[in-house]
């Protein structure tokens, strides 16, 4: 499949089971009330910390939900999988611990560069070079990002946290699909995303335009809107990305 088939095929996945996508909703819309009742209430310290581990537990089990669903388009399936709670608790755990190794890896190479930049600058005085360190910072970060990207495939395909984090063999899977098409991939999936917010956001600028002459209708409006997004729009786009993404690494086989 070309990219053009691959969105425009991911673009209708979501409408597929509009009962996982409401469920999905549903948990990401419990997991927004829990973290702000979180920040209403900060003097109550037990209290935030079990609305943290609730919200932790949602956010798990979703993003185990996904990896799951991942698995399916692997597996050349057009249909999402039933949800399971147990699997799912189990690959949302493990995806969380791969995305926390990456995410310190990012960190401890921005440190590094940080660090470079201020020794050249203040100690070697050559701050010419703090332009090239940030160039190298922007660089690996980017670098760091394609790994994860595709770490999240791999990693739903063979079930093992170790085969997410060789990164010998994420970067053969990264020359399988090619460079130049992964980075098409990415800019191509901003841009739907980005459109998909504009779109969202000029029709609910118009409404909230056309009724802002009653005040409870703007608050009442507002309300239905911000839940559309949760209940709707955010899980739409997190299964729109995730059949994009198996689809792509899929090519590597082709």
């Amino acid at each position: 499949m070309n990219l053009t088939e691959i969105f425009k095929d991911a673009i209708t996945y979501p409408s597929k089971n509009i009962k996982i996508l409401l469920i999905l909703g549903v948990l990401l819309l419990a997991s927004q009330i829990v973290s702000g009742l979180r920040v209403v209430d900060t003097e109550n310290a037990p209290l935030g910390i079990i609305l943290s581990i609730l919200t932790f537990i949602i956010s798990i089990f979703v993003s185990g939900y996904l990896v799951s669903d991942l698995k399916s388009t692997l597996d050349l399936n057009d249909e999402m999988p039933e949800f399971d709670i147990k699997n799912n608790f189990i690959d949302g755990i493990k995806y969380f611990v791969i995305q926390l190794v990456y995410a310190i890896i990012m960190i401890v190479l921005l440190i590094l560069f940080i660090l470079l930049a201020y020794v050249f600058a203040v100690y070697l005085q050559i701050p010419a070079l703090v332009f090239l360190f940030a160039i190298l910072a922007l660089l690996s970060i980017i670098a760091v990002a394609f790994f994860s990207t595709i770490s999240y495939p791999r990693f739903a395909d063979t079930g093992s946290i170790g085969e997410a984090l060789n990164f010998k063999e994420v970067w053969n899977d990264i020359e399988a699909i090619g460079k130049l098409n992964l980075l098409s991939w990415v800019i191509l999936l901003s841009v739907f995303i980005g459109l998909m917010l504009l779109v969202i956001f000029v029709v609910a600028i118009e409404i909230l335009l056309i009724v802002s002459y009653v005040e409870i209708l703007t608050i009442i409006f507002a309300a239905i809107i911000a839940l559309g997004i949760i209940l709707l729009f955010t899980p739409f786009i997190s299964l729109f990305e995730n059949r994009a993404i198996g689809l792509l690494y899929l090519e590597k086989d082709d």
